[in-house]
Formats: structure tokens, C-alpha cells, sequence
């Protein structure tokens, strides 16, 4: 088996995050778990589809700095990193995710996963908000095969080039795009 092929190199991602004011676009990573959702979803393990995307953000009136991006990343290291002042929103999937044509070799390789979170505090009860100084850092894309967080698998994760701060009601969006090429 050839071990030398990563997944990034076979998917092309695309994300935007918004704030309702600003927007971030960027690419992603895909994680090494990653490949394990797609060896369960080519099983036939329905439970291991895409169903979240987590918003992790930082409560801090200064810069917030991250650590690139890496296909080690996992749900249970940034649970480990998260303390203090830094948690995430783990937003349900708003729609069933939409499938469309890449290009003209394709019917439908290109999936596209749109998450709205309202929420105002993290999943470790750290407050969300404009008011908290709240700045999203970072999104990850994830199945949830047990229905509880730490259960989820991460498939990518994206750190974004500029921090996008909370403003407004603080919802924040993201629209995840997956091309298999």
C-alpha cells in the first residue's frame, strides 16, 4: 500500500467564516482522521458523516496566536488545549450538505457544509460574545459518530489567516466546501 498519498492532496477545501460584519476565506487540512471517516463511510458506517463544524475562539482583548494547522490534529488534542479563556461552539450542520459538479468530469464531488451557531457560551461554559471579547481562531470539520463531543471525529481543520472577532448578536457562520478530485 502506498502511504506516501495524503488526503490533502486528494481533496480541495474551501472555507468562509463570517461574523455577520467580515469575512475569512481559506483552505484547510485535512487530519489523519480524516481518512479513517472515509474508510468508515466507504464501509457503509452512516454514523461517521459529516454532521458539525466547531468554532474555537479565545476570550482576549489582545492578539490570539495558534499553532498551524496539523494532520495530527484531533478532537481530543484541541479538547486538551482548550482552558482557561478558549473553547468552542460545536454548531450542527444547518442543512443536509449540498452536492454539486466540480467540473465537467464529475456529477457530484464537490460537498458543501454550512453551520449557523447562536450560541453563547462554548462547550465548556466559557461566555461567546462581543461583550466577552470573543475572536475565532480556528474551525474544524467533524462527524459526530456518538452524538457526544467527545466522541467526535475531526475530518479537517482550518487556522484562520486573521483572527475574526464576535460583533453583533454574535452568531458566526461557516460554509465548508470538499472537493474529491
Amino acid at each position: 500500500m502506498n502511504t506516501s498519498i495524503l488526503l490533502s492532496d486528494l481533496f480541495r477545501n474551501r472555507i468562509t467564516v463570517s461574523n455577520g460584519k467580515d469575512s475569512v476565506v481559506g483552505f484547510n487540512l485535512v487530519t489523519y482522521a480524516g481518512g479513517d471517516i472515509i474508510a468508515q463511510l466507504l464501509a457503509g458506517n452512516p454514523q461517521y458523516k459529516v454532521s458539525h463544524i466547531a468554532f474555537e475562539y479565545e476570550n482576549n482583548a489582545g492578539a490570539v496566536t495558534e499553532a498551524a494547522a496539523a494532520r495530527t490534529n484531533s478532537v481530543a488534542s484541541q479538547l486538551t488545549a482548550l482552558t482557561g479563556i478558549r473553547d468552542y461552539l460545536r454548531a450542527p450542520l444547518s442543512s443536509i450538505p449540498i452536492l454539486s459538479a466540480g467540473d465537467v468530469n464529475h456529477t457530484a464531488n464537490v460537498a458543501t457544509f454550512i453551520a449557523t451557531s447562536t450560541a453563547t457560551a462554548g462547550i465548556h461554559s466559557v461566555a461567546f460574545g462581543p461583550a466577552s471579547n470573543s475572536k475565532i481562531y480556528a474551525v474544524s470539520l467533524l462527524a459526530a459518530p456518538t452524538g457526544v463531543v467527545g466522541g467526535d471525529v475531526m475530518f479537517a481543520r482550518y487556522i484562520l489567516a486573521t483572527v475574526l472577532p464576535s460583533v453583533g448578536s454574535g452568531q458566526v457562520n461557516a460554509t465548508w466546501s470538499v472537493a474529491a478530485i
